[in-house]
């Protein structure tokens, strides 16, 4: 996931004022306690979180007519803890809404718990949830298997060590969640979606949903309660890193630019920013994110994806094409941008398909063009490990850690191969 690193300045603090309930859900399966959190941002609008390895932003409003909830996190198992601790929060007050930020499973997971509201969200949410409605199964069996792997590791470790303490939280998490994607999960996609933008009365409030274009995922909306200053960007902004670029998102740069010039017209209209996952975020990561986008425009101006290109390339005409073309294309950047990262994916994909030979022969090409990659040499690493190949694979993973000495998985392999 791609992050934006930003601290917070003291001038922009806001006070909290936070507790923590356990709550352990009966009849539960899992046999495990979950802790639900929550941060009092207003007396109407409450963010609770599960405490786990991934805790998602429950944005909660509390309006004359009802209570709106944003997001619905991993699980059942957790929403239901998060629905139980909103109500006893709020007696007597119905759902109406249930706002969906995007379609992935950290947010969505949990909408069946709260299928007496009206749930919205974009129409690509809903048309990507019904797609990949198989994933959850799959995020369920896979979990399922990790457990059973942690729990093997967890026998040979020190009962009272740190690491058997931070593991059998991991443990515990995952069951939960894997737990409430078995029997009796039922995929609830929003039943009410938009194309561009939704307003919501809600009487003493109300609610501006507007599409920011793909960004984390095709469905990302911005929800704006103006009477609250309270903005909601779901997965859109992060910490560490600048919104991510490949070729599908790259033409929604004018649209994200538009979003934001919207958003930061009367910065004296937002007081708090709640993203899909950690800490409030300052306004000044908007003005960072809109410089961003503005200076990416002139560089990706006019320019052809040499990712699809290629891709079409390989896919009607094979391997020996498509490395042909992948040489022309990088050969030529007054008319394509070539990125990298979307090469290493899509033959990380071949390789998972078991097209070992040509992921080896893309990641070979690639490490040519890019010899000071760390990344080039970690993936050429991988699909020689899978190959079998082990004397290969020592030699890439070597290189990999010698242009990045904090690259862990060339660290971990090579300790494994030695």
């Amino acid at each position: 996931m791609h992050m934006l690193r930003v601290i917070l300045p003291k001038r922009c603090v806001i006070v909290y004022l936070a507790a923590v309930i356990c709550w352990r859900p009966a009849d539960s399966s899992t046999g495990n306690d979950v802790i639900v959190t929550f941060e009092k941002i207003s007396d109407n609008v409450t963010v609770y979180r599960i405490d786990g390895l991934q805790s998602t932003n429950i944005t909660v409003l509390n309006t004359e007519r009802g209570l709106v909830v944003i997001d619905s996190e991993t699980s059942p198992v957790f929403a239901r803890a998060i629905r139980d601790e909103i109500e006893k929060s709020h007696p007597g007050k119905k759902i109406l809404y249930l706002i969906n930020t995007h379609d992935h499973g950290d947010h969505t997971y949990g909408n069946q718990v709260f299928a007496d509201a009206v749930i919205v969200g974009h129409e690509k949410c809903r048309e990507k949830m019904i797609e990949n409605r198989v994933r959850a199964g799959q995020t369920s069996a896979r979990l399922s298997g990790a457990v059973k792997g942690l729990t093997a590791r967890l026998e040979t470790l020190d009962k009272n060590s740190d690491a058997a303490a931070e593991l059998e939280r991991a443990i515990a998490y995952y069951t939960s969640v894997a737990a409430g994607l078995g029997d009796g999960f039922s995929l609830t996609p929003p039943e009410v979606t938009f194309s561009d933008s939704l307003d919501l009365d809600l009487g003493d409030v109300h609610l501006v949903l507007t599409w920011f274009g793909y960004s984390h995922s095709p469905g990302d909306i911005i929800v704006f309660c103006p009477e609250e200053k309270l903005l909601v960007t779901g997965d859109i902004f992060y910490e560490n890193n600048d919104l991510y670029l490949d070729s599908e998102r790259i033409p929604f740069m004018d649209r994200w630019e538009r979003m934001l010039v919207s958003v930061l017209a009367d910065t004296g209209n937002i007081r708090t920013i709640i993203p899909g996952h950690g800490d409030p975020l300052p306004l000044m990561l908007l003005r960072d994110q809109l410089a961003f986008v503005r200076e990416q425009q002139t560089r990706f101006a006019g320019k052809t994806s040499a990712f699809l290109t290629f891709k079409h390339t390989y896919e009607t005409a094979g391997l020996t094409a498509g490395i042909r073309a992948m040489r022309i294309l990088h050969a030529d950047p007054a008319h394509y941008y070539f990125l990298h990262p979307e090469f290493d994916s899509y033959a990380y994909r071949l390789m998972n398909e078991d097209k070992l030979d040509d992921a080896q022969e893309m990641f070979t090409r690639l490490a040519g063009l890019f010899p000071e990659s760390y990344i080039a040499f970690d993936s050429l690493g991988e699909v020689c490990l899978k190959k079998g190949d082990r004397e290969k694979a020592k030699q890439y993973f070597s290189r990999s850690l010698e242009l990045n000495p904090d690259n862990s998985n060339a660290e971990r392999k090579l300790a494994q191969l030695q």
